[in-house]
């Protein structure tokens, strides 16, 4: 989760304008691309709500995720590569 607070005294200079409107571009455009989930407060809690309901449950040695809001869930897998963690889904 990102939560950005940008005050008005800090981006008073054109570079600073610059920065920000391309920072707000790159997240419309991840938006808009489906990458990320741009959500009110309330939506998050909502999410965390519903979360609480779901259960990871394994049937015929596959896992699923049930509950309310579960459509909205995936699992992931971490993995260890060398020095580095990637996740599946």
């Amino acid at each position: 989760m990102l939560s950005f607070i940008i005050h008005p005294d800090y981006i008073i200079e054109k570079k600073s304008q610059d920065t920000y409107k391309s920072l707000l571009e790159f997240i419309a455009q991840m938006r808009s691309d489906g990458k990320i989930w741009v959500a009110l407060p309330r939506e998050v809690n909502n999410w965390w709500r519903q979360r609480r309901q779901m259960n990871l449950v394994s049937r015929n040695g596959a896992w699923s995720i049930t509950g309310t809001g579960s459509e909205r869930a995936k699992i992931a897998y971490a993995v260890v590569d060398g020095d580095k963690i990637s996740y599946e889904f």
